[in-house]
């Protein structure tokens, strides 16, 4: 009997694979037990709090649900993962268990690059640093030279005008050369 997703069911914790569809598929069907697995690793590894995957991602904390938006994209098996602001909106204990799950994949060889106008997440977790201003590059920051004081001046100076708020990105260096 194929499987078909209504709209009421695309908000289910097991949806983790919906990104990944086309691995668990037999032509149009979806094949339930090949899909299985990949969540319950996912659920696992990333260590998503949930009693029953068939309750909608919408029940669980804030922090849950980041952690289900990286497993979907974990499960795509990229080379290169954008994170865009993944600690906006979570408490503090679930940020530390998301910069944890950066950390575990970028040891793995993830390359990820993560958006972010945190300062202090940026420092704690970055291998290079990216700063833009106004839409133009201002600095790239590597090893000794990532500092709070760098940083700050790299956010607010820009060629043109001078004082501007400046956005960063940053990556987690992989073992993985592009």
């Amino acid at each position: 009997m194929p499987n078909f997703c209504t709209e009421s069911k695309t908000n289910k914790i097991r949806y983790i694979s919906l990104s990944s569809l086309k691995n668990y598929t037999k032509g149009i069907f979806l094949d339930r037990k090949k899909e299985e697995e990949p969540i319950e690793r996912q659920i696992k590894e990333i260590r998503i709090k949930v009693a029953d995957k068939k309750l909608p991602i919408l029940s669980l904390s804030a922090g849950n649900r980041q952690k289900v938006v990286m497993g979907k994209g974990i499960l795509t098996a990229p080379k290169i993962l954008l994170l865009d602001e993944p600690s906006r909106g979570i408490d503090v204990g679930a940020k530390t268990e998301v910069f944890d799950i950066i950390n575990q994949y970028a040891e793995r060889g993830l390359t990820i690059l993560v958006i972010s106008s945190e300062l202090k997440e940026v420092l704690a977790v970055a291998d290079r640093i990216v700063v833009l201003s106004n839409g133009k590059k201002t600095a790239e920051l590597v090893g000794d030279k990532i500092t709070e004081d760098n940083l700050v001046l790299a956010g607010h100076h820009t060629q043109d005008s001078g004082t501007e708020r400046g956005e960063c990105w940053y990556e987690k260096e992989s073992n993985q050369s592009y």
